[in-house]
């Protein structure tokens, strides 16, 4: 008979598997339904309780180290956190998922984007591993409680990947759903100016000063002419414009100022 005011050996193990199973549903709860292996052995699982819960489908793994538990839909979501999780720390979701997760374009990619910040580290399957990417603090955040690439930097990394139109189209996109200012993505431009994908967006914003090369038309051609000769400053070419209403329009020649 225990004594008054002592636990039991049996009554503290109840005690500790409802702080476990407590802390791993808060967990569940907060990383939509993954959790690393790291994560529930600092909770107190054993491996031999990880291996059993698996073989019960009560973890379902996704990646090695990573699962995700019973009962949750395995959604967009849950499989973008495993995909971070199983890449370690500092890794962020980036490029197509990161702008899906943002909601300015879908993606159909079968592989989950994620950067990690060294060149180490192992191939996973259902990964696409963009490896040893520099990161500046104002180009990370989270959405959703998932780390990612803020939209600025996501458009930058989608414009490496996808075609100038597609690109302008993300661009477009994610202006009118007020996820996307041009001083912020110019600033990315500035960080990084040689980045894969930077040369692409300079030319859809503008930046690059108009040429009688690059522009369209004959009388686009004579309009530069008429600016250079006239001592003008040189105007940035077929800039997109977004309007508050949800469309824009591609002006010919803009100047900041």
């Amino acid at each position: 008979m225990a004594h008054a005011g002592l636990i039991s050996t049996r009554e503290s193990s109840k005690l500790a598997h409802r702080a476990r199973e407590a802390e791993l549903a808060r967990i569940a709860t907060e990383q939509h339904g993954a959790v690393a292996l790291a994560q529930l052995v600092a909770i107190g699982f054993s491996a031999s309780t990880i291996r059993s819960r698996v073989a019960a489908h009560r973890l379902r793994r996704v990646h090695r180290g990573v699962f995700v538990v019973a009962g949750v839909p395995l959604g967009s979501r849950s499989l973008w956190m495993a995909a971070v999780l199983a890449c370690g720390p500092g890794a962020v979701l980036s490029h197509r998922a990161a702008a899906a997760l943002w909601g300015f374009r879908e993606s159909s990619a079968t592989r989950t984007d994620v950067i990690v910040r060294t060149r180490a580290g192992r191939t996973r399957d259902g990964i696409f591993v963009h490896r040893g990417e520099l990161l500046a603090a104002v180009e990370t955040t989270t959405v959703a409680r998932i780390p990612c690439t803020s939209v600025p930097r996501t458009v930058v990394d989608l414009a490496a990947m996808l075609s100038p139109s597609a690109t302008e189209y993300a661009i477009h996109r994610a202006q009118t759903k007020r996820l996307l200012k041009r001083e912020e993505l110019s600033a990315v431009l500035e960080r990084s100016p040689g980045r894969p994908g930077s040369g692409v967006v300079r030319r859809i914003l503008g930046i690059t000063d108009a040429t009688e090369d690059d522009v369209k038309s004959g009388l686009e051609r004579r309009f530069v002419r008429i600016c250079r000769s006239a001592g003008l400053p040189m105007p940035r070419r077929n800039l997109w414009i977004a309007l508050p209403e949800g469309h824009g329009l591609e002006v010919d020649f803009s100047w900041a100022a």
